[in-house]
């Protein structure tokens, strides 16, 4: 068991009166004592000259998206990088209407920090974008690029993490706030030291250009291969099917009978070197573990999962604090494959077998020799054309999932 103990004097120095077990847990307490040994080294926003915003809600935007070219980046365009391939995009004279004159731009230098859903993910913006009410940005960009550049290191670092999560409203759906955000320290090294680690960042940047490339190559080639390179989805608003469909697949609700799916399933039956299914090329790990209430586990849910790259992200969890979700033993070379609407898209392959993942996913080891190996399966999972073909077997309404069968 961990515990802290905290004179009241402590909990009358928050900002919001906060008395939460939560908020003094021993990690952050542990931050906060490095950082107050460390005082000189550690500076505020506002002393750095940043300001820190946030878009005002715009539901009167939805008739515009995909119907321009400036980048709209929300909340499930936001992990470590920004998904600009997958991002809405909306007109850029939408800028000088006055109806959305509290919409916020970034420019290239710019950080964003999500503060609804899934917080505390970064961002760095690379180019001119427009950002949605679920997103605090940094003007980072009046910085030197050094400056900006460390200053996003700094940023995805587990200190600046917990000490944004820690910060958060600690209720059903947390959230952050501005003003807590605004008071976190920030680091600020000596200059020869922020050039150093801006020149890693550059290095980073320049990798992740070479294996965004080859990916787009590999996805290209397997479109190329079925033959789905320029498919267009059409959404018909009316068709006909036999009572005989509507029975062997027990389902009544006209979206699993949309003609757009039959013509993806159809592309895909007639490839000429055959086809198969998923459950024939690949097992289903289902491994259960048994809790230990002491133990810390590195757990991956939904929103661990990077939709542009695959990256994982985990969050350590102490024992009792897992969730109830929490419930497949992972093992190296795995496939997730999420089953929920929102997030379909999060498809990763596992590195290792130290995690615990989510009940949200579908977990596929490959078979011994498998005619697909996990990573054409991954490619595959990935397709436009494929990610619109899982929502034919979507169920539920508010909450749209996919079954592992």
């Amino acid at each position: 068991m961990q515990y802290s103990v905290v004179q009241k004097k402590e909990v009358n120095k928050t900002a919001t009166l906060r008395f939460d077990a939560e908020y003094f847990e021993p990690k952050y307490l542990k931050i906060i004592e490095m950082i107050e040994k460390k005082s000189k080294d550690f500076i505020s926003l506002d002393q750095l000259g940043l300001k820190i915003d946030a878009s005002a809600f715009y539901p009167a935007l939805e008739p515009y998206y995909n119907e321009g070219n400036l980048p709209f980046i929300r909340v499930q365009d936001t992990d470590i990088k920004i998904d600009y391939d997958n991002c809405i995009k909306i007109p850029e004279t939408i800028t000088q209407n006055p109806d959305f004159s509290t919409l916020k731009i970034t420019n290239l230098g710019d950080i964003v920090i999500t503060k609804g859903g899934s917080i505390a993910r970064v961002g760095f913006i690379k180019k001119k974008s427009a950002v949605c009410r679920d997103l605090i940005f940094l003007n980072a960009s009046i910085l030197p690029n050094f400056e900006y550049k460390f200053l996003y290191i700094y940023c995805l670092s587990y200190i600046y993490k917990d000490l944004l999560i820690r910060s958060s409203s600690m209720t059903a759906q947390p959230h952050l706030t501005i003003t807590l955000v605004k008071d976190i320290p920030i680091y600020n090294p000596k200059q020869d030291f922020k050039i150093f680690m801006a020149s890693l960042f550059d290095k980073i940047i320049e990798l992740d250009g070479l294996i965004n490339s080859n990916y787009k190559n590999a996805e290209k080639i397997l479109l190329n291969e079925l033959g789905i390179q320029n498919w267009q989805p059409k959404h018909e608003l009316s068709y006909v099917k036999n009572f005989s469909d509507v029975n062997s697949a027990n389902r009544y609700d006209a979206e699993y009978f949309q003609p757009k799916y039959d013509e993806i399933i159809e592309k895909i039956k007639s490839y000429p070197n055959g086809w198969n299914t998923i459950g024939n090329l690949f097992d289903q790990n289902r491994d259960s573990f048994i809790v230990k209430k002491d133990d810390k586990y590195k757990y991956i849910e939904i929103g661990s999962i990077n939709t542009s790259n695959g990256e994982i992200t985990f969050e350590e969890v102490q024992g009792n604090d897992l969730p109830a979700n929490a419930k497949i033993k992972l093992h190296t070379s795995d496939i997730l494959i999420s089953k929920v609407r929102t997030y379909r898209g999060a498809v990763a392959v596992v590195e290792n077998s130290d995690y615990i993942g989510s009940g949200a996913f579908t977990v596929l080891h490959e078979k011994l020799n498998s005619q697909i190996n996990k990573e054409t399966l991954y490619t595959f999972f990935k397709l436009k054309p494929i990610l619109d073909l899982t929502l034919k077997y979507n169920t539920g309404t508010s909450y749209p999932t996919i079954t592992d069968e």
